[in-house]
Protein backbone atom coordinates (compact mmCIF):
# COMPACT_ATOMS: atom_id res chain seq x y z
CA UNK A 1 0.00 0.00 0.00
CA UNK A 2 1.12 3.27 -1.03
CA UNK A 3 1.26 6.11 1.70
CA UNK A 4 0.46 9.81 0.33
CA UNK A 5 1.70 12.22 2.40
CA UNK A 6 -0.47 15.06 4.12
CA UNK A 7 -1.00 18.31 2.62
CA UNK A 8 1.15 19.87 5.58
CA UNK A 9 4.12 17.14 5.15
CA UNK A 10 4.25 17.84 1.51
CA UNK A 11 4.47 21.23 2.28
CA UNK A 12 7.08 20.65 4.73
CA UNK A 13 9.24 18.62 2.55
CA UNK A 14 9.42 21.56 -0.60
CA UNK A 15 10.45 23.97 2.40
CA UNK A 16 12.89 22.00 3.55
CA UNK A 17 14.10 21.63 -0.22
CA UNK A 18 13.55 25.25 -0.92
CA UNK A 19 15.76 26.05 2.28
CA UNK A 20 18.84 24.24 0.90
CA UNK A 21 18.47 25.32 -2.33
CA UNK A 22 18.32 29.25 -0.75
CA UNK A 23 21.41 28.25 1.13
CA UNK A 24 23.16 26.92 -2.09
CA UNK A 25 22.23 29.59 -3.81
CA UNK A 26 23.43 32.05 -1.21
CA UNK A 27 26.70 30.19 -0.77
CA UNK A 28 29.59 32.45 0.83
CA UNK A 29 27.10 35.63 0.23
CA UNK A 30 25.62 34.77 3.40
CA UNK A 31 22.14 34.63 4.06
CA UNK A 32 19.70 34.57 1.29
CA UNK A 33 16.32 36.95 1.05
CA UNK A 34 13.54 34.70 0.13
CA UNK A 35 9.17 34.45 0.17
CA UNK A 36 7.46 31.00 0.41
CA UNK A 37 4.46 32.09 -1.61
CA UNK A 38 2.93 30.11 -3.89
CA UNK A 39 -0.30 28.37 -5.15
CA UNK A 40 -0.42 24.82 -3.45
CA UNK A 41 -1.23 22.16 -5.56
CA UNK A 42 -3.24 19.16 -3.62
CA UNK A 43 -3.47 16.98 -6.45
CA UNK A 44 -0.02 15.72 -7.76
CA UNK A 45 2.35 14.30 -5.74
CA UNK A 46 4.63 16.65 -3.40
CA UNK A 47 7.77 15.86 -5.64
CA UNK A 48 5.56 16.70 -8.88
CA UNK A 49 5.57 20.52 -7.42
CA UNK A 50 6.41 23.81 -10.22
CA UNK A 51 7.78 25.89 -7.34
CA UNK A 52 10.84 23.48 -7.50
CA UNK A 53 11.21 23.98 -11.36
CA UNK A 54 10.62 28.11 -10.48
CA UNK A 55 13.82 27.91 -7.95
CA UNK A 56 15.94 25.90 -9.67
CA UNK A 57 15.12 28.17 -13.09
CA UNK A 58 15.96 31.17 -11.21
CA UNK A 59 19.28 29.91 -9.35
CA UNK A 60 20.53 29.37 -12.81
CA UNK A 61 19.09 31.81 -15.77
CA UNK A 62 18.29 34.97 -13.48
CA UNK A 63 21.88 36.26 -13.30
CA UNK A 64 22.13 35.22 -17.45
CA UNK A 65 22.67 38.36 -20.11
CA UNK A 66 19.53 39.78 -21.31
CA UNK A 67 19.55 38.38 -24.31
CA UNK A 68 20.52 34.84 -23.20
CA UNK A 69 17.19 35.03 -20.94
CA UNK A 70 15.20 35.74 -23.58
CA UNK A 71 15.91 32.81 -25.57
CA UNK A 72 15.16 30.78 -22.64
CA UNK A 73 12.34 32.68 -21.80
CA UNK A 74 11.11 31.81 -25.55
CA UNK A 75 11.40 27.86 -24.82
CA UNK A 76 10.00 28.34 -22.02
CA UNK A 77 6.95 30.17 -23.58
CA UNK A 78 7.11 27.23 -26.35
CA UNK A 79 8.02 24.25 -24.58
CA UNK A 80 6.59 24.46 -21.26
CA UNK A 81 2.95 27.24 -21.85
CA UNK A 82 2.50 25.96 -25.01
CA UNK A 83 2.10 29.89 -26.33
CA UNK A 84 2.07 28.84 -29.80
CA UNK A 85 -0.10 25.81 -29.18
CA UNK A 86 0.90 22.17 -28.81
CA UNK A 87 4.89 21.67 -29.25
CA UNK A 88 4.04 18.35 -29.38
CA UNK A 89 1.29 18.46 -32.47
CA UNK A 90 3.34 16.95 -35.36
CA UNK A 91 4.62 13.98 -33.13
CA UNK A 92 3.13 10.46 -33.59
CA UNK A 93 0.57 10.20 -30.68
CA UNK A 94 2.74 7.18 -29.42
CA UNK A 95 5.60 8.60 -29.11
CA UNK A 96 6.71 8.59 -25.62
CA UNK A 97 8.51 12.11 -25.19
CA UNK A 98 8.48 14.87 -22.57
CA UNK A 99 6.97 17.49 -25.11
CA UNK A 100 4.08 14.70 -25.69
CA UNK A 101 1.25 13.31 -22.95
CA UNK A 102 3.63 11.40 -20.71
CA UNK A 103 2.03 9.08 -18.73
CA UNK A 104 2.92 9.25 -14.71
CA UNK A 105 5.42 6.89 -14.72
CA UNK A 106 6.75 8.39 -17.78
CA UNK A 107 7.07 11.80 -15.67
CA UNK A 108 8.53 10.02 -12.98
CA UNK A 109 11.18 8.66 -15.06
CA UNK A 110 11.85 11.92 -16.40
CA UNK A 111 12.10 13.64 -12.83
CA UNK A 112 14.38 10.92 -11.42
CA UNK A 113 16.54 11.47 -14.51
CA UNK A 114 16.63 14.90 -13.48
CA UNK A 115 16.74 14.27 -9.83
CA UNK A 116 19.56 12.21 -10.61
CA UNK A 117 21.52 14.76 -13.01
CA UNK A 118 21.73 17.00 -10.21
CA UNK A 119 22.80 15.07 -7.79
CA UNK A 120 25.84 14.58 -10.02
CA UNK A 121 26.34 17.91 -10.64
CA UNK A 122 25.76 19.04 -7.10
CA UNK A 123 29.08 16.16 -6.55
CA UNK A 124 26.62 13.68 -4.34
Amino acid sequence: MKVTPSIAENRDVSLQLFIKLSAIIGGALGKVSYKYNYWWNDIAPAYHKPILALIHTVALMSELPAEQREVWRSFFNYFAFHAEGNPAAHLPSDLRDVVGKLSASDRDEVLAFVAERLKTLLGQ
